[in-house]
């Protein structure tokens, strides 16, 4: 499913929606780079620290991964580079946002829509 992820009304990406088990495993695995402008959210069923880990197995390019709680304010903002083991956010997380490395401009505090 597509989303648009946006600040203050202003669309800042297209997102494909991963809720599924099988979604979320896969994530960009063995992917080619995104196309400019678009991005994945990941979907956890709750708000765990680690359960949002983000792990780099298979992905050959680098991310910003942006990491929103449940009522889509930006807690966590890292940088992903390939083969990464793990990424945890600092906070807890129900959504990771999984972009191209520089393409963010989501900071921490940041209040997002999709």
């Amino acid at each position: 499913m597509g989303v648009n992820i946006k600040l203050n009304g202003e669309v800042v990406s297209k997102a494909r929606y991963c809720e599924s088990f099988f979604s979320k495993t896969k994530g960009l695995m063995f992917s080619k780079k995104l196309k400019k402008g678009r991005s994945l959210i990941l979907v956890d069923d709750f708000e765990p620290r680690f359960g949002s880990v983000i792990g780099m197995f298979f992905v050959f390019f680098p991310l910003d991964i942006i990491f929103l709680d449940s009522n889509k304010k930006v807690v966590d903002v890292r940088d992903a580079k390939p083969f990464q083991s793990y990424i945890a956010p600092k906070k807890s997380a129900k959504y990771a946002i999984e972009m191209n490395k520089g393409e963010n401009i989501l900071k921490i505090g940041d209040k997002v829509t999709f």
